[in-house]
């Protein structure tokens, strides 16, 4: 964690979190077809 965030507000944090892992999913299932469908 190189970068420092201001201080998260309370319902911001969860919202965040929820767009990263759904970024990480998306990005996976992306590879995963790439690479099955070569």
């Amino acid at each position: 964690m190189a970068h420092r965030e201001p201080e998260p507000q309370p319902g911001r944090t969860r919202t965040g979190v929820v767009a990263f892992t759904v970024a990480i999913v998306l990005v996976t299932a992306i590879v995963l077809v790439y690479f099955l469908m070569r």
